[in-house]
């Protein structure tokens, strides 16, 4: 089932928000090879995986080995990994922790396949991906990556700037990673108090916010000096475009994203500037409860 989606996602795309979004290709990725998993998700971002669903994962916001039931089966998303617990999901409007032993569980207990795609939207205009790949070196990679084969990890660095013009504009100043990092969360944790009892826009805020934490870490990690103001927001539009294109069949949570984009980058720049954050008014919430069939 979920090849036969993604088929028609490379073959003639997906409508959403009166848009239409394709993918470039996919492979299968082996999800009992934990770095494997790792490198789908840190160099292509866009992964699916489909599940075996127990019954005691839809209590809990820790995905386990379990001798829970089998309820039926579950198509969701990876977007981020932490190296000793194990990989976030995305599904019912949340995010969820799958542990390394239930997402690597030998004969694929639990998950059964997973799938990295490479889309325009990862890559964007520049051809550079907020994995800090350019999209030549992604092709490439993601053959490598369906032919069991981990990809090296060699980030493309930008060319260097010219001269600076004389007379030399005043710098702008460089905010230490730290701060940034607690301004980011401060930001979205004015924007959680602002749409508290809206659950469908509170998931969305959520995936953004893991998005920009995730791309802001790595962009950190490569940079060899601290990041300026400019620098940030640059991350914080690249993140923007893949929450898109998780969100791409999810018309109405999209709708949503569309009116928070603004708003998200709006509410970090005024963080960074250090002025007291404006907050919009609070759009409307009619997504409902997560829905009965899970696919």
């Amino acid at each position: 089932m979920i090849t036969q989606v993604l088929d028609v996602f490379r073959a003639r795309g997906l409508q959403a928000g009166g848009h239409t979004y394709k993918i470039d290709g996919y492979v299968s990725v082996d999800p009992t090879d934990r770095n494997q998993v790792k490198a789908a998700i840190a160099m292509f971002a866009a992964n699916t995986i489909g599940i075996k669903l127990p019954q005691e994962w839809t209590r809990n916001s820790v995905w386990d080995v379990t001798n829970s039931p089998i309820m039926g089966r579950h198509d969701v998303s990876p977007i981020d990994y932490d190296e000793d617990r194990g990989v976030f999901v995305s599904s019912w409007g949340r995010v969820y922790l799958m542990t390394w032993a239930a997402f690597t569980y030998a004969q694929r207990r639990y998950v059964e396949e997973m799938y990295a795609m490479l889309a325009p939207l990862w890559y964007g205009n520049d051809k550079i991906a907020g994995s800090g790949f350019h999209v030549d070196k992604l092709q490439a990679d993601l053959q490598k990556l369906g032919g069991g084969i981990i990809p090296d990890h060699d980030v493309v660095t930008p060319p260097s700037p010219g001269p600076t013009p004389s007379p030399a504009p005043t710098p702008t100043p460089i905010v230490p990673t730290g701060i940034v990092t607690a301004m980011i969360e401060a930001a979205f944790a004015q924007l959680e108090k602002q749409y508290q009892g809206q659950p469908i826009v509170l998931a969305v805020l959520s995936m953004a916010k893991a998005a920009v934490l995730q791309l802001f870490t790595t962009r950190a990690a490569m940079a060899a000096a601290p990041m300026d103001s400019p620098i940030v927001l640059a991350v914080v539009d690249e993140a923007i475009r893949l929450v898109e294109q998780q969100l791409a069949s999810y018309a109405t949570a999209l709708s949503i994203f569309q009116v928070l984009k603004p708003v998200i980058r709006s509410i970090v720049r005024q963080f960074l500037e250090g002025s007291p954050p404006l907050l919009p008014p609070t759009p409307n919430d009619d997504l409902g409860p997560p829905p009965d069939n899970w696919r």
